[in-house]
């Protein structure tokens, strides 16, 4: 019987370590340096700015299919801080990239991009 339980304790262990293992691969989204972001334009139309742009995500080796998953942002001082995140995605990772931003940059004086660490920041945009 104690033989059965450590089994049963054994295999629970295991079952509990490849889950985190797996959330933390597959469900983790992590932000993407600057220095892999290549920004093509920033138009403002009809009443919405438009950021386009092309990620370089080469020399990386990825198990699972990983690619624009999405923004943060934040304002602050009239500047506005952009942050793209990556994640494992569904279909093909796509290397360009739009993200719209519904009057977000009417009051801001300077657009950035940030990545994982407030030293990496990049202006992309001024008045």
């Amino acid at each position: 019987m104690k033989k059965v339980l450590l089994i049963i304790s054994i295999l629970c262990s295991a079952m509990i370590a490849s889950a985190y293992y797996l959330y933390d691969i597959v469900g983790r989204e992590e932000y993407i340096s600057t220095y892999a972001i290549d920004i093509d334009e920033i138009t403002h139309e009809a009443g919405e700015w438009v950021v386009r742009g092309t990620l370089d995500a080469s020399g990386k080796a990825f198990i699972f299919k990983q690619g624009f998953s999405g923004i943060d942002y934040r304002k602050e001082n009239g500047d506005f801080y952009l942050r793209l995140r990556y994640g494992v995605v569904s279909e093909e990772p796509a290397k360009n990239f739009e993200v719209y931003l519904k009057n977000e940059l009417d009051d801001i004086n300077s657009v950035y991009l940030q990545g994982n660490s407030s030293e990496d920041v990049q202006l992309i945009w001024q008045k």
